[in-house]
């Protein structure tokens, strides 16, 4: 097994992986990236991520980015619509579901 990043294609199955992924065209170079009910939480506070770029690969590698490479003290939340929460980490393969 290789260390290689890994493809556009991919980034983009990791994120759908976690709920339905949106690109969006706000204007003209200026696209957006989100995977509602998604949130990055410190175990304090949840934030909404979400990616910007000029183009919607660049829009989709921020989000990617900000999901998977994440500082030892965040993770990522997703909220299921029975009001039940899960988390992930993502391992550098696939997430790692976290206990609450």
């Amino acid at each position: 097994m290789t260390n290689e990043s890994p493809t556009v294609n991919q980034k983009a199955d990791i994120l759908q992986s976690l709920g339905r992924l949106e690109i969006l065209r706000r204007s003209g170079n200026n696209w957006y990236c989100a995977v509602p009910r998604i949130s990055i939480s410190d175990g304090e506070f949840l934030v909404g991520p979400f990616g910007d770029g000029n183009t919607p690969i660049e829009a989709l590698e921020a989000l990617s980015d900000q999901l998977t490479i994440l500082p030892p003290n965040k993770y990522v939340v997703r909220s299921n619509h029975d009001g039940t929460r899960d988390t992930f980490r993502w391992n550098g393969w696939m997430w790692d579901t976290l206990k609450p």
